[in-house]
């Protein structure tokens, strides 16, 4: 049996190979796939660059044998905690974030007068529940990776020639791996049994491209470990190949997931790198044009017309509008039909008054015309988010007005009231018809004509 030296020279070696062979992939993911994301005016990527490069210099001093090889690997142990700190912090913000979300909205949807709405007692923590999944699964890394940390300065500070840590800890780091897999099929299953199919889309889309990126990396570990053992008379290829596993995971996670976290999130406009986003297309009168274009070949055009319904509804607040006729009757809401080539009409609402009750009809118009099931134009929307809007809004058999539960509050409606709503299905329109339309001759000539402009919904 090899001695601890002999397998601490092998885990050294497998580290330096191992990570040289992966280096490809992370650049690939993280400069042509990510780089150009708005994200990158951000300081996380420099700061998992910077992490990057300590990580490689810690590897390469602690593969050469002098006396203080083991503070070396402590270093590095230390090095890779921060590098998982880049990685769970991210995670951690997109919770924070999603949580003030979910209680903005509602309070935007109920009105700002304290009182319980749809949106703020009814299941939000099913909206992302994979990002739940991915920080509960950096949280796993991370305590495993201090475990070791500790184990190996221990055994520094101790002159100990065992030490049992860092094979525990790594086990802990692939038993987190595996959970966090089968975490997310287990929720995605669940959310889709709940007929949330756009959620349950997303839980899965993301585990599948985290189940592949990750056998990728397990299979070039498997290469790098028969490639050196074949030249090698030490063999301990157990304790190596999950050491050599534990340590692509690291880097796959401190370096690939904040970006995609950050890319997901990120809704700004035209980035330093001068990347078209869907804001922007949507913000020009041309490229709204030709994407609308190319969604009626797509039978999908719901989404651009319900994106034009929300902006003249959010136009309302933001014009001067007449005062009510004598006897406080209230103006119609002038509408207009316009055809298409898909053999489906649109709606296009043009107000003419911005009285509280004109704004009540024309928010009710966009309801019944885009968000309620059935609608004419229903567009995708999760279940949480359509049930608030079906609980806002109550159709009386008398009157065509709004009856909203306020409890003696305020109305809610205003400007932000379609907020939510328009952000999921920007991103159903981002995720798909959007990608594949900037992939055309049309969406090719965006990329240089499309600029920022004001007065997208987002």
């Amino acid at each position: 049996m090899p001695t601890y030296d002999s397998w601490q020279n092998y885990m050294f070696i497998t580290f330096l190979v191992v990570s040289l062979l992966n280096r490809p992939i992370i650049f690939y993911y993280y400069w042509i796939r990510y780089g150009k994301s708005p994200v990158i005016r951000t300081r996380l990527p420099h700061v998992c660059l910077v992490l990057f490069l300590a990580n490689w210099i810690s590897e390469i001093a602690a593969f050469v044998p002098f006396n203080g090889r083991d503070a070396c690997l402590a270093s590095l142990l230390l090095v890779q905690l921060l590098q998982l700190v880049t990685s769970v912090i991210p995670g951690l913000r997109v919770v924070w974030l999603h949580l003030n979300w979910k209680l903005t909205r509602g309070k935007i949807l109920q009105g700002r007068h304290g009182h319980k709405g749809a949106i703020v007692t009814r299941s939000w923590l099913l909206l992302h529940p994979y990002i739940v999944t991915k920080t509960f699964f950096g949280l796993v890394l991370f305590a495993a990776t201090l475990l070791s940390a500790i184990f190996v300065m221990w055994q520094w500070f101790t002159f100990a020639q065992y030490n049992p840590g860092v094979c525990v800890s790594q086990s802990l780091s692939t038993l987190g791996i595996l959970l966090s897999f089968a975490g997310m099929l287990v929720l995605g299953t669940f959310v889709f049994l709940l007929r949330r199919a756009n959620d349950a889309y997303h839980i899965l889309r993301e585990l599948q491209l985290d189940f592949a990126v990750w056998i990728v990396s397990v299979s070039l570990s498997t290469v790098a470990l028969v490639v050196f053992t074949s030249f090698s008379t030490t063999v301990f290829p157990l304790k190596s190949l999950v050491v050599s596993i534990t340590y692509e995971v690291y880097l796959f996670t401190a370096f690939v997931k904040p970006i995609m976290w950050a890319r997901d999130f990120d809704r700004t406009g035209v980035g330093s790198s001068g990347l078209v986003t869907l804001e922007n297309v949507l913000r020009s009168d041309d490229g709204r044009a030709a994407f609308t274009e190319y969604l009626k070949t797509e039978f999908a055009v719901e989404g651009i017309e319900f994106y034009v319904a929300v902006r003249e509804y959010e136009a309302l607040f933001h014009r001067k509008g007449r005062r009510r006729a004598a006897g406080g009757a209230t103006p119609p809401v002038k509408t207009q039909t316009v055809s298409s080539d898909d053999s489906s009409d649109h709606v296009v609402l043009l107000e003419t008054s911005v009285a509280h009750d004109d704004r009540l009809l024309v928010a009710k118009a966009v309801y019944n015309t885009f968000i309620k099931e059935g609608a004419l134009m229903q567009v995708n929307l999760s279940w949480s988010v359509r049930h608030a809007y079906d609980e806002l809004f109550a159709t009386d058999a008398d009157a065509d007005v709004i009856h909203v539960e306020t409890k003696g509050a305020a109305s809610p409606i205003d400007a932000n009231l379609f907020r939510p709503a328009w952000l999921e299905v920007e991103q159903v329109l981002a995720a798909g018809p959007f990608s594949r339309f900037l992939k055309t001759p049309a969406g090719s000539a965006l990329v240089v004509q499309v600029g920022a402009a004001p007065g997208a919904p987002h």
